[in-house]
């Protein structure tokens, strides 16, 4: 096990997830189908893009002035959140490439 703050780029022969905004590499690229991994992928990508527009329609209406500010401020955290998850989604879609 190692544990890295970031890295250059993917290891050789690793599989790529994402759990919030921790990218976990494992050696399992030789057991695993490329087209199913994108396909993966691809649908974490979209489900993530929909908590985006359904988080940034949330902020962007009266929801703001009406609730807590700490309710805001979380659902601003998870936007955030999100977004960062959907940019590694991207990047590693990009990568398979």
């Amino acid at each position: 096990l190692e544990i890295r703050d970031n890295l250059d780029k993917k290891p050789d022969g690793h599989i790529a997830l994402v759990a919030g905004n921790i990218e976990i590499y494992l050696p399992l690229a030789d057991l695993v189908d490329a087209g199913e991994e994108r396909a993966r992928l691809e649908k974490e990508l979209k489900e993530t893009q929909g908590q985006i527009k359904r988080l940034e329609n949330l902020l962007g209406g009266s929801f703001v002035e009406k609730a807590p500010t700490e309710v805001v401020q979380k659902e601003r955290n998870r936007l955030i959140a999100f977004q960062d998850t959907a940019q590694k989604l991207r990047s590693q879609l990009d990568n398979m490439t």
